[in-house]
């Protein structure tokens, strides 16, 4: 089911993307990317669990990262392949196992953007994630804020058509998101950037609300391998 809806949604939501980033509004993707540049070296292969059309994955390569984006929606999978500049540096595969047939050891860094909400057994997910990295790894995830009130005034209005609602498993608070992680073996960094709240992305007097935990839909955070 939630294949099935990414996959028949996959041309709006890479078109809102591209937008975002035509616009240079592309926050989500400036975040992951900073994240990762500030904390492995580029010598470091990144997985990008859950890559939708694989713009981060994109960024990161133009970085000079060597990326691999996994996701179990076929089309997304080829909008990612269709519109990579960088086929030396980015690969990417369609897989839906929640992790399990990741190698374990192979990446210096994890980003994982809006997806763990969508997963059944995000813990499992979790753990499959630290078996994949190395010693010292960076984990950067964001996750639905559980304490939005845009989040749950859009559900209550609108919610019946955002698809995304219907296979949205978990949202959390950072304390949530904190005890899920830690428990898989990582370290959660301190705080957490919260963002993504239209309308008030789209006017730049009222992009600071979305950054409050009360108002932004989903919560950014990094973590480190034990």
């Amino acid at each position: 089911m939630t294949t099935k809806i990414f996959d028949e949604h996959s041309g709006a939501f890479t078109r809102q993307i591209d937008e975002a980033l035509k616009a240079g509004t592309y926050l989500r993707g400036r975040l992951f990317v900073e994240a990762v540049a500030g904390a492995a070296p580029q010598s470091d292969r990144v997985l990008d669990y859950g890559c939708g059309p694989g713009r981060i994955s994109h960024l990161l390569a133009a970085r000079g990262y060597s990326v691999e984006g996994f996701d179990p929606a076929e089309t997304m999978i080829a909008a990612a392949r269709e519109a990579n500049p960088h086929p030396e540096r980015a690969c990417f595969e369609a897989r839906d196992d929640n992790g399990d047939s990741l190698e374990s050891g192979r990446y210096g860094a994890v980003v994982c953007s809006s997806v763990i909400e969508f997963v059944p057994d995000p813990a499992a997910l979790l753990r499959n994630l630290f078996r994949a990295t190395k010693p010292g790894a960076l984990l950067a995830l964001s996750f639905s804020n559980r304490r939005s009130l845009w989040r749950a005034y859009s559900k209550l209005q609108i919610g019946r058509k955002l698809p995304h609602f219907s296979v949205q498993y978990n949202a959390w608070t950072l304390a949530q998101a904190k005890l899920i992680i830690e428990a898989a073996g990582f370290s959660l960094n301190p705080g957490a950037v919260y963002f993504e709240a239209s309308p008030f992305d789209k006017r730049p007097a009222l992009r600071f609300l979305s950054a409050s935990r009360f108002v932004g839909t989903l919560g950014f955070v990094t973590a480190r391998r034990n």
